[in-house]
């Protein structure tokens, strides 16, 4: 028994450092998801407000309003209907600034 007790306090203390490691980890990945987050809640809400009808969906029109938007619009809109669709006008996340 007097052999198990200094092996105890070595697996103790690296159960510590893991759950710390695992917590540090969470911690620096929070803000990048938050981030998105933000980033996805605004466009929706940019795609709300534009969408002047609320049929949920953008005609050039109703894109216009949205410059940014408007330059892109044939980009964007990738099955060629003639409107963005939430998940198109989406899409603006994963596009490079011009």
């Amino acid at each position: 028994m007097t052999q198990r007790i200094p092996f105890l306090p070595a697996a103790l203390s690296a159960v510590v450092l893991a759950g710390a490691s695992v917590a540090a980890c969470a911690q620096t990945q929070a803000p990048a998801s938050e981030s998105s987050a933000r980033a996805r809640l605004a466009v929706e809400a940019a795609f709300n407000r534009a969408d002047a009808n609320n049929d949920g969906k953008l005609s050039r029109d109703e894109a216009g309003h949205l410059p940014a938007i408007a330059l892109k619009f044939d980009d964007l809109d990738t099955n060629k209907d003639g409107f963005l669709s939430m998940e198109e006008f989406s899409a603006v996340l994963n596009t490079p600034a011009a």
